[in-house]
């Protein structure tokens, strides 16, 4: 991974603008998301919201070394992006003539102090942001370290707006969830955890995963949790 100080000056240039995509994004998401809550409150239903907001993954490096105004070509291709083209092209990126993506440097940064990024293990790639706010969540703007995964958000959901789900639905029996509920460390910063899990793959291999129930001082992959 090069320095940025290494980098000649088209090369800045050409990442830099592939960055500032990614953030202008990123803003008009949060933009976005603004104006349901200003929705919701006008309504006034903001009180009565529960909202959770999560990452799918951590930072992409799918961009490449040199990131691209095509990613869709990495898809099919594994040669190397032409930086002159790039620069070529570099207007268009952020408009409807391209489907850009930043270098991985960028990626590298913006899971810090993680290793890795998007499709590896470490937790880089596995280590997300969940933010969840609304009735029944306690300590605004607090923190939690105790690990919580995907599939124990649907269980939070429902305890949360107090719904018990079918079990039968059309003469069909339900499928149980995989998940378990972290609303109890959503109150309080000191519960347990609900769960740990580590996962481990090797090669084009299955992966394994194993589970326990550690206390959240002792559980080195646990993911925080802001209560909002």
């Amino acid at each position: 991974m090069p320095a940025w100080d290494s980098l000649d000056e088209d090369h800045k240039r050409l990442y830099a603008r592939m960055m500032e995509v990614f953030a202008g994004f990123v803003t008009h998401a949060d933009a976005q998301i603004g104006r349901l809550f200003d929705h919701l409150e006008a309504a006034g239903e903001l009180d009565d919201t529960v909202v959770v907001l999560v990452s799918d993954n951590g930072a992409s490096a799918e961009g490449g070394p040199h990131g691209t105004h095509n990613q869709l070509g990495h898809y099919i291709s594994d040669d190397e992006d032409d930086v002159a083209e790039e620069l070529a092209r570099i207007d268009d990126l952020g408009g409807h003539r391209s489907s850009g993506h930043y270098p991985w440097g960028w990626a590298l940064a913006g899971n810090t102090p993680f290793r890795r990024w998007k499709r590896y293990t470490f937790e880089g790639g596995v280590r997300d942001p969940l933010i969840v706010c609304g009735p029944g969540v306690g300590s605004a703007g607090q923190v939690r370290n105790q690990y919580a995964h995907a599939v124990d958000v649907l269980p939070t959901v429902l305890e949360l707006v107090g719904l018990e789900p079918p079990r039968v639905v059309a003469g069909r029996e339900q499928m149980s969830f995989d998940g378990e509920s972290f609303c109890a460390a959503l109150r309080d910063p000191e519960a347990p955890g609900a769960r740990a899990s580590t996962t481990s793959c090797g090669g084009a291999g299955p992966c394994t995963t194993t589970a326990g129930r550690p206390s959240p001082t002792t559980s080195t992959s646990s993911p925080p949790t802001s209560a909002t």
